[in-house]
């Protein structure tokens, strides 16, 4: 059996409001189009089969169940919970770029071109946790593009925002289930708690922006695809030794790793 799913185009029966993007400025109850406005940028099945969750350039997250093709929910905001009958905002602010279940299946982790990080409950779409990044909202107080999607201009001392400084590309949870490893175009890997705002290590290494990263199934290793046309493989141990934490209190950044192994793509002679 094969079902396809329409997504909201401003035409035929979808009535929401569109800007000028074409994106959906939220989703109006009653709408009889329930998919993404953009293109679906993400993918992801459940464990046990019964969910699919998507990741839109719509900055939308979508929960859909796999026997009916019919929506589930929508990922969103506390803000927007106590009032099911509001239309529906997408929960990031720029391109939602890939999304993940957790090893049980009762959380989704969603990366984002916002620089922030979702995790959400897979059954009714509330977000839980937001791993922020440094984009200017969310309590970030450096000097930044409005965008939200370029670069930092500049990280300010005392920040209480500790994630990415551009876009985050993918983020994936351990087969444990207690962390969470994101890859961005800043170059570097995150290594966090997935209960809370907390990065464990900061993995650095690549040359260029990462696209995207995965645990080993027994959760000992990291490896990320980067633009530098290397994949790296990183030790996933939340273990801080001693001169790393040395290290990291003299320079007042996260504790950081290098790659066990690099492999090599090809370059120019």
């Amino acid at each position: 059996k094969v079902m396809t799913v329409a997504g909201h185009d401003g035409e035929g029966d979808c009535v929401c409001d569109q800007d000028t993007h074409g994106i959906c400025k939220a989703v109006k109850k009653g709408c009889p189009v329930v998919g993404h406005s953009k293109e679906v940028l993400g993918v992801a099945v459940s464990p046990d089969g019964t969910t699919v969750a998507s990741a839109g350039d719509d900055w939308s997250v979508c929960l859909w169940d796999v026997a009916s093709g019919k929506l589930k929910c929508r990922v969103r905001h506390q803000s927007e919970w106590e009032d099911d009958d509001a239309p529906v905002k997408p929960p990031h602010f720029n391109s939602a770029r890939s999304v993940n279940f957790s090893p049980n299946g009762k959380l989704v982790v969603s990366a984002s071109w916002d620089k922030n990080i979702l995790i959400a409950d897979a059954e009714t779409g509330k977000v839980k946790l937001t791993l922020r990044g440094h984009n200017g909202r969310d309590g970030c107080i450096c000097d930044c593009f409005p965008s939200g999607g370029l670069a930092t201009k500049e990280t300010k001392p005392g920040c209480p925002v500790v994630g990415h400084a551009n876009y985050v590309f993918d983020a994936a949870f351990s087969p444990d289930g207690l962390h969470i490893v994101s890859a961005s175009w800043d170059k570097t890997l995150l290594l966090w708690s997935a209960e809370e705002e907390t990065v464990k290590f900061r993995l650095k290494g690549h040359s260029a922006g990462v696209y995207a990263v995965v645990y080993s199934p027994n959760g000992k290793l990291i490896a990320s695809a980067s633009a530098d046309k290397t994949v790296r493989i990183w030790k996933s141990s939340t273990t801080i030794s001693k001169e790393q934490v040395e290290a990291s209190e003299q320079s007042r950044l996260h504790p950081s790793r290098a790659p066990l192994y690099t492999l090599m793509g090809h370059t120019a002679p």
